[in-house]
């Protein structure tokens, strides 16, 4: 029991001297030290799409080529058969 006591107010010595500390800050420096993690992971985010569109634009761009390469040959496919079929 005496660990556990020991071991919780060694965890909680931390959150205690911040707490002390963000008490002799102001309300608008507390504001800008939470929001700042955020900001942070927001524009990490926007950065990761951003890259990540990019690659995905490539790839859609080959994907279309590729279709239409697909679609030529169906239609030479077709006019083959028309041939035949007149034949």
């Amino acid at each position: 029991m005496n660990k556990a006591i020991a071991v919780t107010s060694a965890l909680a010595l931390p959150f205690s001297a911040y707490a002390a500390e963000a008490a002799s800050k102001s309300a608008i420096e507390n504001l800008i030290i939470a929001a700042a993690p955020v900001v942070l992971i927001f524009f990490l985010m926007w950065a990761a799409i951003r890259l990540g569109a990019k690659k995905t634009n490539a790839v859609n761009e080959r994907i279309v080529e590729s279709n239409e390469r697909i679609a030529k040959s169906l239609e030479e496919l077709v006019a083959i058969l028309r041939k035949k079929e007149q034949e």
